[in-house]
């Protein structure tokens, strides 16, 4: 069983990776978010969840990030994620997604990374004809994105508080 495949327990996500799971009593939740975007993803009907740790970086001149790790990559790590829903009997029209990230800039200060790639995340799961139901983003660290498989609550937590999206 991989890493991505973990059944009845609290799953950390790591940067630039993802977990699904068909185990209602799991929860999963990413390490602190920084600049990366977090998506949740469940299907209350199958009862099928997981989460993406999505990285959306810049590849330098002539590299292809796609080809040495394609998990953290825009539509390359979205289609890995959303394979793996699917394959635990995930339906695209059940499926309800909602995003977290972190690094809104300062009032007069053009778009920050984290609200760049929050759209480009959003923009990815339009492009696989999903939706997304809600999204969060907000200055602070320590952000965390959590899912509870058995009732596909989604949370974030942050130094202060734990509020639900």
């Amino acid at each position: 069983m991989s890493k991505n495949e973990m059944e009845g327990r609290t799953t950390v996500i790591d940067p630039g990776e993802h977990c699904v799971s068909s185990c209602a009593e799991d929860r999963l939740s990413t390490t602190p978010l920084g600049f990366r975007v977090g998506a949740a993803a469940w299907d209350g009907r199958a009862g099928v969840g997981g989460i993406l740790d999505l990285n959306i970086p810049v590849p330098e001149p002539g590299q292809d990030l796609a080809l040495t790790h394609p998990v953290p990559l825009g539509e390359t790590g979205l289609e890995a994620f959303l394979n793996g829903l699917y394959r635990l009997g995930a339906q695209k029209g059940d499926l309800r997604v909602k995003l977290s990230g972190s690094g809104a800039s300062e009032e007069g200060q053009e778009m920050g990374v984290g609200e760049r790639n929050l759209m480009i995340a959003q923009r990815l799961f339009w492009m696989q004809g999903l939706i997304v139901a809600s999204r969060d983003l907000r200055c602070g660290p320590g952000r965390t994105l959590g899912l509870e498989l058995a009732t596909g609550k989604v949370t974030v937590q942050d130094q202060e508080r734990t509020f639900e999206i």
